[in-house]
């Protein structure tokens, strides 16, 4: 019971099957309001503003962030893994018959555009989530994928672009995802403060540069070593939960 009525929750999928024969029965289409428009309104404020005062410390709005990056990405994350697993269970069940077929490799090539591009389109959505350009976040996402072409991976018999401080060659798959959602994050920072100060004649031109060239150094020299630090972080804790604790760590 909710105020002067009962609210129903079906839950996803269903509320939508729901809503539509509900439709069909009335003549009402979904989402509209037939009568008392504006106190439905005013209500609909009311309860947004409750919802909002219980709901409003700092670990919520943070973890409202980062849903609102990782959640659009669902979609294409389950199906490119059922296209992975599917495609292995397929590999092994028929010793690799279909490895020279179009259809087959094409179909493959999805899971292999989610899951090698993915540091892109977190660095994308995380730097639209904080307000900055998406797409210079996904520009810095890209600093995240081993791909052979990338000039930092330059090599030949006798030289590699070596990193300072370390001294190493550079690994883009060091930090993970974590380094592609942190630099999208601070991208959007980095773009509105040198917006702040940037003249109105060169922003257009000069603020996305300044952006990227400095969310680069920082990508390189501190945020993809400490996205490294906190990925190994993790594995380490989830696999002595999983070979040290038992049954327990199994669940």
């Amino acid at each position: 019971e909710k105020d002067n009525g009962i609210q129903v929750v079906f839950g996803p999928g269903k509320v939508d099957e729901v809503g539509r024969a509900f439709s069909n029965l009335t003549g009402i289409p979904l989402g509209s309001v037939s009568e008392d428009e504006d106190d439905v309104r005013e209500l609909a404020k009311e309860n947004k503003k409750e919802n909002k005062a219980k709901h409003s410390g700092p670990v919520q709005h943070f973890l409202e962030h980062i849903a609102n990056i990782f959640v659009p990405l669902l979609p294409g994350i389950i199906a490119a893994g059922l296209i992975n697993g599917l495609s292995i269970v397929i590999n092994v069940a028929s010793n690799n018959a279909y490895q020279w077929d179009w259809w087959y490799q094409a179909i493959r090539t999805m899971g292999w555009g989610l899951f090698t591009f993915l540091p892109i389109y977190v660095g994308f959505n995380a730097a639209k989530e904080f307000k900055g350009t998406p797409i210079l976040g996904g520009i810095i996402g890209a600093m995240s994928i081993a791909i052979p072409s990338m000039p930092l991976l330059l090599a030949d018999k006798t030289h590699s672009v070596l990193l300072p401080i370390t001294g190493k060659a550079f690994n883009p798959g060091t930090g993970g995802l974590l380094a592609a959602l942190m630099m999208g994050i601070i991208v959007a920072y980095i773009e509105r403060a040198v917006n702040k100060y940037m003249p109105n004649l060169f922003k257009s031109f000069f603020t996305p540069l300044l952006t990227l060239i400095i969310s680069a150094f920082l990508s390189v020299l501190i945020i993809q070593p400490l996205g490294e630090v906190l990925t190994n972080g993790i594995y380490y804790i989830m696999n002595f939960m999983y070979t040290s604790l038992g049954v327990v760590g199994g669940y």
